[in-house]
């Protein structure tokens, strides 16, 4: 019984570190999709660069200090909304 009580508390453990993460680092979490819509709506000529772009965006909002993730979310929203069509 203990063994199946100590894989519970693991796994337990291993949820509240992902969700202790997620707090901590929310304006990484709302990078995520905003970086995935910039990749997904650049043409398919640029899109390499695209990806490159956003995945330093990722790294730098994981180790920057406070107020930088969140101008990148903000990068990232303009920058998907300007090369969406109809909008601009």
């Amino acid at each position: 019984m203990t063994i199946l009580l100590n894989i519970l508390y693991w796994v337990v453990n291993g949820f509240l570190v992902a969700i202790f993460f997620m707090t901590d680092h929310l304006a990484t979490v709302l990078l995520l999709p905003a970086a995935a819509a910039f990749v997904y709506i650049t043409p398919a000529a640029q899109r390499s660069w695209a990806l490159g772009a956003s995945s330093l965006a990722l790294a730098a909002s994981l180790v920057a200090p406070a107020p930088v993730p969140v101008f990148l979310v903000v990068v990232a929203l303009v920058s998907a909304a300007a090369l969406f069509p109809g909008t601009l």
